[in-house]
């Protein structure tokens, strides 16, 4: 599978006196679960100092995975189940101490003067997964314009009690 490529494609083996450090696993659906999950508690526990930590799958991570310090999803193969994308994509949006913000990746070749825009809106491959993750940044942006009305709200409310107390 493409998935264990990758795995010996970006382990540090491959890049030798390197930091930091890429200590990268795979998963499948053939591994036995407590493997599975021997490799998830591994990745949960967060990376060391000069270490990188990464986990490649073949689309076992699906659904019920729960590490919210993971920092970066890269989709190197299609994906066409919204769900999946969203779920995946929703995986490193997830908040963790010590994690700012979550990185969703998509490699992809540009012809020159291609814009990586067009290039995805017009794939076969990667057209589903463009989609979801610009349905997903519009819920995004009005999911932030709420919350902003909510606190400026919440200011005002704050201002006029002061000015209330002051007067009475």
């Amino acid at each position: 599978r493409n998935s264990k490529i990758i795995t010996q494609a970006l382990s540090s083996d491959a890049f030798p006196g390197k930091d930091p450090e890429i200590k990268c696993r795979h998963i499948d659906g053939e591994m036995k679960s407590d493997a599975r999950l021997s490799d998830l508690l591994w990745l949960k526990q967060g990376q060391k100092n000069d270490e990188i930590r990464l986990i490649t799958n073949a689309q076992c991570l699906s659904e019920g995975v729960d590490v919210p310090s993971l920092d970066a999803v890269v989709f190197f193969e299609k994906r066409q189940s919204q769900i999946g994308i969203i779920q995946e994509g929703g995986r490193v949006m997830r908040r963790s101490k010590g994690k700012d913000c979550g990185y969703i990746i998509i490699p992809v070749m540009l012809s020159e003067g291609e814009s990586p825009e067009d290039m995805l809106e017009d794939s076969d491959e990667y057209g589903a997964i463009w989609q979801v993750l610009q349905s997903m940044r519009s819920v995004d942006e009005r999911l932030d314009a709420q919350i902003n009305t909510l606190a400026l709200s919440k200011k005002a409310e704050k201002a006029n009690k002061s000015k209330k107390n002051k007067k009475g």
